[in-house]
């Protein structure tokens, strides 16, 4: 059955008491299911029927044999390539669901979660999808197995089905299996025992002439053996087993093995000019076995009965982290100050007390000399094995420039002043650099920003001696270094191509060419409402004289001539004192003139008007003949607060498109031109872009002082008072 067809209907069948009789027709056809040639009927309605699975083509194979497998059914997927490529088949234990995983016994099918696999089939139609080059590997034993179907797509768990029937993979010819004999887990330099064997009587070749090697689960049994796993030249055999010595060596790479086997009941060359296995000519054995090097041996993998490889683990010292610090990387200091230099790495609990730094002046080499000026002494921090921190004091006398930080790490238990201080340990003796120390005059301590994600905002940089027209900040990810790591992507203003070019001309904001836009028109001050009349109108008295003399009472009702009259606004017999006879521009004039005015009552079809006090109205009513003019805010050209200084650079719009931590990278003019990345390489804080309502949770905030930049976001530092707070 393809689709089918179901027609109703009723009528009175001649019946005298005009009952009337419903008929019901169902057909089932097997044709599908198409739109084309279909006609309209209120009495009938048609369909198809939807994908129905059957089960396997067949439920029997033979292990170690290459084979393909059907699903067979109803209206599969087959409108396209696309519909038939998209099913999918899995095997697993006849025990297990179809979510488990598939047998280590089974190739041909690969899954990179429980329920996403492939490939697709090889074929497929309507009635049918087939799965070529199916291959199980033999165990000894018959293995059942059941199997899955999704018809597409297929990611969850109940996009797959199971089928009725279970599939028996029966024994295959090659019966041998192996196991490991160890006395601990296989791991680099130790040694096993390979054993292969095979049931009794299940085929004719001696174990003395079976032959084993061990390949990269990578790769496949036509691979060369790996050369970091040694087996013995020659096997230690009974009547059904071969029994080898493997080596594994010190440097043997830690992964899954194929064991690959050859016995020569596989061998497909003649022996002396006969057609026979060379065990059965009237050779001696050790002559056969010095004639072994025939070329018709295949290699094929062996299961264990449950999986096909063998695993060299690691050991504890194989995945332990190595001792030492991380070199390579910048910090940051200022003349006459001190500063909390973080050196990390690995293990450095041992090296507190035993290591030593030095600033040279030029490269690290054994025993350089060290520059005047610059003072260590580490700050234990038990609690952390991956950094030591060092309190560096830097003299006044210490000239700003970029100077090299060398190391001595000392990894014996030796004392550090034995080794570092003395030509005792001249090959070893600060030879490591642990990094660029970019040493300046002008910049502050470091601090902190926080940002909300999207917004544009500013970096407030404070100093001494700040240059507007030569420094410059970059902003790199929070993992990299000042100097050597490249501008964040997740910068999205400035807009840059992940090199130091736009960054090289990204000035701070100037507050006098920047910060004074053009005056907006005067009707640009003033909102209007509608249909509402204030009733705080400013008395007379409080009116200067020049705008007096326009109030309507005045000027208007004495009579009045001339361009400026405008008395079509005079209400004779019931005017008000304090209405103004003026047309909207001259009425928004007056207010905008007069610092005590905040608003203005304008008559919507009349030259009159009524200026009402600064403030909140003491009562709006509903008045359609009135609009309420209101004066916005005056324009403050705040100098003082938005003005780059020598002593703060504004650096302005900068928008983050994530949130996240980032470092702030500064170059200092006075130490070279900023053109390259290396130019950047002092860092003066970091930025979290986090959101200020999630920033006044953050713990670093909780001794810390902060206040609200011009443009945006919080600029925050510890200590106990402020360099000084431009807002």
């Amino acid at each position: 059955c393809r689709s089918w067809r179901v027609h109703e209907f009723s009528d009175v069948n001649f019946s005298p008491a005009n009952a009337a009789h419903t008929h019901v027709t169902c057909v089932l056809m097997s044709t599908p299911y198409s739109e084309a040639g279909l006609q309209m009927s209120a009495h009938a309605v048609s369909g198809h029927v939807d994908i129905v699975v059957h089960g396997l083509s067949t439920t029997e194979v033979h292990a170690d044999t290459t084979f393909d497998l059907s699903v067979v059914g109803a209206v599969m997927p087959s409108q396209s390539a696309r519909h038939i490529n998209q099913q999918r088949l899995k095997l697993v234990h006849h025990s297990g669901t179809c979510a488990d995983a598939l047998p280590a016994t089974l190739s041909g099918i690969q899954c990179s979660a429980d329920t996403i696999c492939h490939p697709g089939p090889a074929t497929g139609n309507a009635g049918s999808a087939t799965w070529s080059g199916m291959h199980v590997l033999s165990t000894g034993t018959v293995q059942m197995l059941k199997a899955c179907y999704c018809a597409g797509p297929c990611v969850e768990a109940h996009h797959w089905v199971e089928l009725p029937q279970t599939l028996t993979v029966l024994p295959g010819s090659h019966t041998h299996t192996f196991s490991t004999v160890a006395t601990a887990a296989i791991t680099r330099d130790t040694s096993f025992n390979l054993v292969v064997s095979r049931p009794a009587f299940a085929d004719p070749s001696p174990p003395q002439y079976w032959k084993v090697k061990l390949v990269p689960a990578t790769g496949v049994c036509t691979d060369a053996a790996s050369a970091g796993l040694t087996l013995d030249d020659a096997a230690t055999t009974t009547t059904d087993t071969a029994t080898w010595g493997v080596a594994v060596a010190a440097d043997a790479d830690m992964e899954r093995y194929l064991v690959c086997f050859c016995s020569t009941e596989s061998v497909e060359e003649t022996h002396e000019g006969t057609d026979v296995a060379p065990w059965t000519s009237s050779e001696t054995v050790a002559g056969v076995a010095a004639a072994e090097g025939w070329t018709g041996c295949v290699f094929r993998p062996l299961t264990d009965g449950t999986q096909q490889y063998i695993t060299v683990t690691p050991r504890e010292a194989d995945v332990a982290v190595p001792q030492g610090f991380f070199l390579h990387r910048s910090f940051t200091a200022r003349v006459d100050a001190d500063v909390g230099l973080v050196a990390t790495g690995s293990r450095l609990a041992d090296l507190r007390e035993r290591s030593k730094l030095r600033v040279v002046d030029g490269d690290c080499a054994p025993h350089p000399t060290a520059v005047a000026g610059f003072s260590f002494q580490s700050k234990a921090d038990l609690s952390d094995e991956g950094k030591i921190t060092y309190a560096l004091r830097v003299a006044d006398t210490v000239a700003a420039k970029r100077y090299t930080l060398c190391v001595c790490p000392v990894l014996s238990t030796e004392g550090a002043t034995a080794l570092c201080e003395t030509e005792a340990n001249p090959s070893a003796a600060y030879s490591s650099t642990l990094g660029t120390l970019t040493v300046s005059a002008q910049i502050s301590a470091p601090r902190d920003w926080y940002f909300t994600p999207g917004e544009a905002q500013s970096l407030e940089i404070q100093g001494t001696a700040l240059s507007l027209t030569s420094d410059r900040v970059m902003v790199i990810p929070c993992s990299g270094s000042c100097g050597v790591a490249a501008p964040a992507p997740a910068l999205a203003a400035p807009a840059h191509d992940g090199t130091a070019a736009v960054f090289n001309d990204f000035f701070p904001e100037n507050g006098v060419v920047d910060q004074l836009p053009a005056l907006p028109p005067v009707d640009a001050q003033f909102s209007t409402t509608r249909d509402t009349f204030c009733s705080g109108n400013l008395p007379a008295a409080d009116l200067p004289a020049e705008t007096a003399a326009h109030l309507c009472s005045a000027k208007c009702a004495g009579g009045c001539t001339g361009p400026t009259c405008f008395c079509d606004g005079y209400f004779a017999g019931f005017e008000s004192d304090t209405a103004l006879c003026l047309p909207r521009s001259e009425c928004q004039l007056a207010c905008d003139q007069l610092v005590g005015c905040g608003s203005f009552d304008m008559h919507q079809d009349l030259p009159r008007c009524h200026l009402n006090a600064a403030g909140p109205c003491e009562e709006t009513v509903m008045d359609t003949s009135y609009d309420l003019v209101i004066k916005a805010a005056p324009t403050t050209r705040r100098l003082n607060q938005v003005a780059t200084t020598g002593d703060l650079l504004r650096f302005s719009p900068i928008r983050f498109s994530s949130s996240g931590t980032f470092k702030v990278c500064f170059c200092d003019s006075t130490l070279g031109a900023c053109q390259n990345i290396a130019d950047y390489s002092a860092e003066v804080g970091e930025v979290h872009v986090t959101g200020v309502s999630c920033a006044l949770q953050h713990p670093r905030l909780t001794n810390t002082h902060c206040y609200q930049q011009v443009n945006g976001g919080l600029s925050c530092w510890g200590g106990s008072a402020p360099v000084f707070n431009p807002a």
